[in-house]
C-alpha cells in the first residue's frame, strides 16, 4: 500500500496565473438584450466553446487554454486586436493587423480597422446589453511562423463556430456572440 503524503499535492494545488501566462488570447463574449436570457444563452455558448477549441487546435497551436469560469465585465469593453467573428447575421468581419508575430491572426481580406473594441456595436449601443466573457490563452507553435510568415488566419473556424452558436433554436434577435483577441497587456 501507498502512503500519500501532504508534500506530493503541492504542486497540483500550486496557483496558477491564467492571466499572465498568455500574450495573446481569444476573448469570447455572448450578449443579450435581457438579464434573465442571460443565463440560458451564456449556457448554451459556454458548453459549444470546446467545439471551438478542437476547430482551434488543428491550426497547430503550441497551448490552446481556456479559463474554467466566464467573467462579467459590468461597463467595460474589452480592447480587441482583431475581431475574428462579431457574431453579426449578415457575416462582416473586422480585423486589425497589430504586426506582432506568432500570436497574430488575420482574416483574408486583411482589411484593418484601428481602436477596435469587443463591445456592442454601433446599433446596439443606445439599448443596455447584458454579457459576459470567456478567456482562452493562446501560444501558437513555432513552425507556425514559418509556414504561415507572422499571421494565422483563424477566422473560417470562428465563423463556422458563431455561426453553430447562432443555430440554437431557442434563440431570439439580440442574443449575439462575437469572438476576438486580444493582448494581455489590454485585458480589463
Amino acid at each position: 500500500e501507498k502512503s500519500v503524503s501532504a508534500d506530493n499535492w503541492g504542486p497540483l494545488f500550486k496557483s496558477h496565473e491564467f492571466f499572465l501566462q498568455y500574450a495573446t488570447y481569444i476573448v469570447i463574449k455572448a450578449t443579450c438584450p435581457e438579464e434573465d436570457m442571460l443565463n440560458r444563452w451564456s449556457g448554451w455558448v459556454e458548453a459549444r466553446i470546446r467545439r471551438l477549441l478542437d476547430e482551434l487546435d488543428r491550426f497547430s497551436m503550441n497551448e490552446i487554454y481556456p479559463y474554467p469560469k466566464r467573467l462579467a465585465h459590468d461597463g467595460v469593453l474589452v480592447p480587441a486586436d482583431k475581431v475574428l467573428d462579431a457574431g453579426l447575421d449578415d457575416g462582416d468581419e473586422d480585423s486589425k493587423e497589430d504586426g506582432s508575430d506568432a500570436d497574430a491572426a488575420a482574416n483574408k481580406d486583411g482589411s484593418e480597422h484601428q481602436g477596435k473594441e469587443l463591445g456592442d456595436g454601433a446599433a446596439t449601443a443606445k439599448k443596455k446589453r447584458f454579457g459576459c466573457y470567456w478567456y482562452v490563452g493562446i501560444k501558437p507553435h513555432p513552425i507556425n511562423s514559418v509556414r504561415q510568415g507572422s499571421t494565422i488566419d483563424m477566422s473560417s473556424a470562428v465563423a463556422s463556430w458563431c455561426a453553430t452558436i447562432k443555430s440554437w433554436p431557442e434563440r431570439v434577435d439580440g442574443m449575439e456572440v462575437a469572438v476576438a483577441l486580444t493582448k494581455w497587456k489590454d485585458l480589463p
